[in-house]
C-alpha cells in the first residue's frame, strides 16, 4: 500500500483558504491512487488462474490422446495450485480415468 509520504501530505494553516471541496478532491485523489494499486494487485491474479486453466486444458488433451499418466501428473498440479472450482474440475477428470 502507498504511505502518506507517497500520496502527498496536506498541511493547512490558519492563513490557507481551502474549501471543503478542496479537501474532498485531495481525499478522492488519494483514494483513487489506493484503488488503482488494489486493482493492479487484482489484475495479477487472473494470470495465475489462466495458468491453472491452461493446465486443465492440457490435461483434457492428454486424456483425449490416451496419455492418462501425463493427465494425472498435470491434474495433481491443479489440485495443489488451483482454486476450489479448478480443483473440482481436476477431481472430475481424475474420476474419468481408468
Amino acid at each position: 500500500m502507498l504511505g502518506a509520504s507517497e500520496l502527498g501530505e496536506l498541511s493547512v494553516s490558519e492563513g490557507d483558504n481551502l474549501s471543503d471541496e478542496d479537501l474532498i478532491i485531495e481525499d478522492e485523489s488519494a483514494s483513487s491512487l489506493l484503488m488503482n494499486e488494489s486493482l493492479s494487485e487484482l489484475m495479477e491474479e487472473p494470470d495465475e488462474i489462466d495458468k491453472i486453466n491452461t493446465k486443465l486444458d492440457l490435461a483434457r488433451a492428454y486424456v483425449e490422446m490416451g496419455d492418462e499418466e501425463g493427465a494425472r501428473s498435470i491434474l495433481d498440479e491443479v489440485l495443489n495450485e488451483g482454486d476450489d472450482m479448478q480443483k473440482q474440475d481436476a477431481q472430475e477428470l481424475l474420476g474419468r480415468l481408468s
